[in-house]
């Protein structure tokens, strides 16, 4: 009887210890340069894979696609949606993400990925595109899941009077491939998130096209960094099933008594 109770006590925590590593497994930024289409990502409004046939300049940067997101109607693009309400994009987000972090906003479209890194730094290239380039807006955001501090950048102050004229016959100008990048403070997870948006109204459109997106992968707390804590509510399935074995423990105990 001994025996078979140590050895249901033994597997249970075992499989508590399995639960808690499955938990903590990294979870790595995935398909950064879209060739997976939106495989890894999270999309809402007009997004789309779009190809050097596209005929924005200087894209494709890695690989043979870009993400574009679009402001207009999917019949504008190969993209299946039309774009969301400003109140969509908030939602898509979720908390700390704010109307407020984009002042203005009519509509628009984003994607997003979380992901666990070390510290170092995101890097990404962009082209903004834009019939209002001094109205619409794009942006990129990361978010810190730990602290839920945000950094946003806005990638459309690139743009001007003199930028590239674009191919695409339904976006006027843009600013052709450029390249910027976030730091990460320490080893973590984090929301990386793209967002184009028409400020006003919805008349005039504009568009964003992301490619080469890199970060850090996560090798638990190296970089400068700390191992991400396991959230309360990762521990609770093992140790209930640490307090089952207990109580099993004990009754057959009673039971033999």
């Amino acid at each position: 009887m001994r025996t078979r109770l140590n050895h249901f006590v033994a597997l249970t925590a075992l499989v508590a210890a399995g639960l808690v590593v499955a938990a903590s497994a990294k979870a790595d930024l995935t398909n950064g340069s879209f060739e997976s289409n939106f495989s890894g990502w999270s999309t809402t409004g007009n997004t789309s894979i779009q190809t050097a046939a596209f005929g924005a300049q200087g894209m494709q940067s890695n690989g043979a696609v870009d993400a574009f997101l679009y402001t207009g109607a999917a019949s504008g693009t190969s993209g299946s949606f039309n774009a969301v309400s400003t109140a969509s994009i908030v939602s898509f987000f979720g908390s700390p993400v704010t109307a407020a972090l984009f002042p203005n906003a009519f509509n628009g479209s984003a994607i997003k990925q979380t992901f666990t890194a070390n510290a170092g730094s995101v890097s990404f290239d962009f082209n903004w595109l834009s019939n209002e380039p001094n109205v619409d807006a794009a942006y990129a955001i990361l978010i810190n899941n730990s602290t839920n501090a945000i950094t946003i950048q806005t990638l459309s102050a690139n743009i001007t009077a003199t930028s590239n004229a674009t191919n695409f016959d339904i976006v006027g100008l843009e600013t052709g491939k450029l390249s910027s990048s976030f730091t990460l403070g320490s080893a973590g997870s984090y929301t990386l998130g793209f967002v184009v948006v028409n400020n006003i109204d919805g008349t005039v459109q504009s568009g964003l096209l992301v490619d080469n997106i890199v970060a850090p992968a996560f090798t638990g707390g190296g970089g400068g960094g700390s191992a991400i804590p396991l959230p309360a509510s990762m521990w609770v399935g093992p140790l209930g099933l640490l307090v089952a074995a207990g109580f099993a423990l004990r009754l057959r105990r009673n039971a033999a008594c």
